[in-house]
This record gives C-alpha cells, structure tokens and sequence, in this order.
C-alpha cells in the first residue's frame, strides 16, 4: 500500500513536482522523493466511468516490481511497522490478528 506522491526526484536529484513533469521538466529516470524507487509519470487522461467521462489527474507512479522502502513516507504499511517497532508492547503481533485497540 503507498500514497500519493506529489513530486518525485529526477537523475539529476532535482525534485520534479508533478506541474514540471507536465511540462517535461525532468531528466529521466525519476525515483521517488525519498527512497530509492523507480517511478514514472502519467499525464492526465480521461475514463469512462459508466455513463460519466471523468478526468484522471496526472501522478507519479511505481514502475513494475518496484516497492517504496520500509522506512518511506509513501509506504504506509511500512511506516506502521516502522511505528510498531518502536512502541512498547506485541504490537505487530496485535496488528496481524486485527486486534489493535487505541
């Protein structure tokens, strides 16, 4: 599971937001902004969604068989393990069995 990712980082190391990268204003290949994961861009397109045609916004995305380390703000899941680490407690062991109380 990741999140979105507003900006990705180009060859260069230079932060590439998604309104350069529209723009072409990148030198390939990008990675993500904080770890070592290979992204790509997509563009803006249209979808049929039923009856409605809805505009898909542009994003950076993982390219095939890449995966944002665990200590990456755009790995969700690994940040929680990264948390779960760090409490007190069986923690991870809760959150496997769905048994996690705040």
């Amino acid at each position: 599971m990741a999140s979105k990712m507003p900006a990705a980082r180009d060859v260069t190391e230079r932060r590439v937001s998604i309104s350069e990268a529209e723009n072409n204003q990148y030198t390939k290949p990008l990675k993500c902004e904080f770890c070592e994961a290979k992204v790509s861009f997509v563009g803006s397109y249209t979808r049929n969604v039923g009856d409605d045609i809805v505009v898909v916004a542009p994003f950076f995305r993982l390219t095939p068989k890449q995966a944002h380390s665990d200590e990456c703000k755009y790995n969700v899941a690994g940040q929680v393990s990264v948390i779960a680490r760090e409490s007190e407690g069986d923690i991870l062991v809760a959150l496997e069995n769905n048994k996690f109380i705040p």
